[in-house]
């Protein structure tokens, strides 16, 4: 990277081909959203009851604070109806909440809005439901929905980018792409007529944003996948964390294991990406699994199978199972240390008295690192998690998840 490496992050930003608008967020006072993309088209009057000059995602910029349901800024003009966009486009933005509270009620807030008139089509980034992100991209009556859960507490890059000519639309979360495009779009017909920086109109409304907004863009091109990934790594050196395992590393609320070391590893400068699947087996899934994290480009890989495989199974296949798809994350995800936590202690019930037998699946698990090269953790020998730690002898508990944690970022 040499000297890229040392630019300002707002500089390379700057630097990306096809930037529309750039609106940093960072003004010290005032109402005006300062644009510094070439356009340099400022807003006079675009912020609403947005407290300024906060501190900002790590930058040496400044960011703004918004509160529900009083703040908004509208970034719209002219100019940028003009030069819109349209069928071809990304929008991103720097997103904090406000508190856990707001981040785990059943609000839907808006973060960023680009809509026509009426609002039939437009392209929106939101915090949705429980603990969940959401992009939308709507035009010609057809819609692309995305939503993944994330964590609370740190900062995330949201990006959607959306091609007619390339045939379609992705959702990046921290720079992971949060699932596969989805085609056919639609094709945009009509004008622009506002957008909104938290917000989905001018005024005050429930469904305004609360919290912290910094680096908010408009390209009028589909970034590339590496291209949406730089946005976030250039902000500093991120860390991605890939979970490949099942309902124990689903990571469905904020306390879950994955969650908590994405908060925590690196500084929380982590985006994770968990590809776990309630009930999934090495047997079964873990070819898909695999196959799924093949772009992950991940920092750190942890995998968590084995608990639903049949004991009493072929252990040699089971054994050339997990080494073959160590094999191939070592080679799609070049670099990253992969980890694989070795079946948990578990039981028939929350007393502890009746252990499970997965001692030969341990031992295949045991083997298939070896040969592979990966640390193994072993979770059974001194147990990583007791019992009263689950809420059925098998899925942990809140205080469960905390116990994993620790042993995992005891050891990355």
């Amino acid at each position: 990277m040499g000297g890229l490496a040392r630019m300002p992050y707002y500089q390379r930003i700057q630097s990306v081909n096809g930037l529309l608008r750039y609106w940093p967020i960072n003004e010290a006072s005032g109402t005006t959203v300062t644009d510094i993309s070439t356009a340099k088209n400022n807003i006079a009057s675009g912020y609403s009851s947005v407290t300024l000059a906060q501190p900002g995602i790590g930058d040496s910029n400044t960011c703004g604070l918004w509160t529900n349901p009083g703040s908004y800024a509208s970034v719209y003009s002219a100019a940028l109806a003009a030069a819109q966009p349209g069928n071809e486009g990304t929008l991103a933005v720097w997103v904090k909440a406000s508190d856990v509270a707001i981040w785990n009620d059943t609000v839907t807030l808006t973060i960023l809005r680009y809509r026509c008139a009426g609002g039939n089509e437009y392209i929106g980034l939101y915090k949705y439901g429980t603990g969940y992100v959401a992009a939308v991209y709507r035009a010609a009556g057809v819609s692309r929905t995305f939503t993944q859960r994330q964590k609370a507490g740190g900062w995330l890059l949201l990006t959607l980018a959306w091609s007619n000519a390339g045939n379609l639309v992705t959702f990046d979360v921290n720079g992971i792409q949060v699932s596969a495009a989805q085609a056919s779009p639609g094709a945009w017909g009509d004008t622009v007529t506002g957008v909104y920086v938290g917000a989905q109109t001018d005024g005050s409304s429930a469904s305004n944003w609360s919290g912290w907004l910094a680096h908010a863009m408009l390209f009028n091109r589909a970034l590339t996948q590496l291209e949406r990934r730089n946005l976030f790594d250039w902000r500093q050196p991120g860390k991605r964390l890939t979970v490949i395992g099942d309902s124990i590393s689903s990571a469905a609320v904020n306390t879950d294991w994955p969650v908590v070391i994405a908060n925590t590893y690196n500084s929380g400068v982590c985006g994770y990406w968990t590809h776990a699947v309630s009930g999934n087996t090495i047997m079964s899934h873990f070819d898909t699994q695999t196959a799924e994290a093949t772009n992950d480009q991940a920092s750190v890989i942890i995998c968590e199978l084995g608990t639903n495989d049949d004991n009493a199974g072929d252990m040699g296949a089971l054994q050339a199972k997990v080494e073959s798809n160590l094999a191939a994350l070592r080679s799609s995800n070049a670099g990253a240390p992969i980890y694989y936590m070795n079946v948990l202690p578990r039981w028939t019930d929350t007393g502890g008295g009746t252990p499970v037998d997965k001692g030969n699946i341990r031992t295949a698990i045991a083997a298939a690192c070896t040969a592979q090269g990966v640390t193994c953790w072993d979770t059974f020998t001194t147990p990583w998690i007791t019992a009263a730690q689950t809420a059925d002898g098998l899925h942990p508990t809140a205080a469960g998840d905390a116990a994993i944690a620790a042993e995992v970022l005891a050891r990355i």
